[in-house]
């Protein structure tokens, strides 16, 4: 959840798939409630099935974190701006059971104008390997940390020995399409194809 410079809400859902609710970018006006926009998420996000889809999000595994980079003092109602998300984990499409091998989630930009959004990038965000006795492991939030592309991003994971986070700063790499961890040995990621 973000407050924009247009002094509106931005809420992300998870949705929930085993009831047939898609995930959900959304703007709110803070007055009322009322749903001002409803984001285009891409097809290959919502998953194709309740029972074994094979594209989409995965079930409490969608866009948990939602961040956005307004220029300071220039935003305002008319001035655009940027909308950040990711998946949590990896889509099903995506998911890769060897436990040697990342996950990549998926890592959406977006432009936000007077009257539009648009979807301008999608990347892939490389998870942490699960540590030995995980249940669970997943991005849970980001932040922009300046105008530059460059954000944080907190990992979390529990399981039979207990909770962790770590936190990790990473941003644009000159390349479009490319995100790289600046405290990591992972290598740089390509961008997804449009499928």
């Amino acid at each position: 959840m973000a407050l924009s410079p247009r002094n509106t809400l931005l809420v992300t859902s998870e949705g929930d798939i085993n009831h047939n609710a898609p995930p959900f970018i959304g703007e709110f006006d803070r007055a009322t409630g009322q749903v001002l926009t409803t984001f285009r998420i891409p097809e290959r996000f919502l998953p194709d099935a309740i029972d074994s889809p094979t594209r989409g999000v995965r079930e409490n595994l969608s866009f948990e974190s939602l961040t956005i980079n307004a220029a300071p003092g220039t935003a305002g109602q008319t001035e655009p701006f940027r909308l950040f998300t990711a998946t949590e984990s990896a889509l099903v499409q995506d998911y890769n059971e060897d436990p040697t091998l990342p996950l990549n989630n998926r890592f959406l930009h977006y432009l936000l104008g007077e009257d539009q959004s648009t979807l301008i990038a999608e990347y892939a965000y490389p998870l942490d390997l699960e540590p030995t006795g995980a249940v669970s492991n997943g991005l849970t939030e980001l932040l922009v940390i300046d105008q530059g592309g460059h954000f944080l991003a907190l990992e979390r994971t529990y399981g039979l020995q207990g909770f962790g986070v770590k936190l990790y700063q990473f941003g644009h790499g000159r390349r479009y399409g490319y995100l790289h961890h600046r405290q990591s040995q992972r290598r740089p990621q390509r961008r997804f194809p449009h499928s």
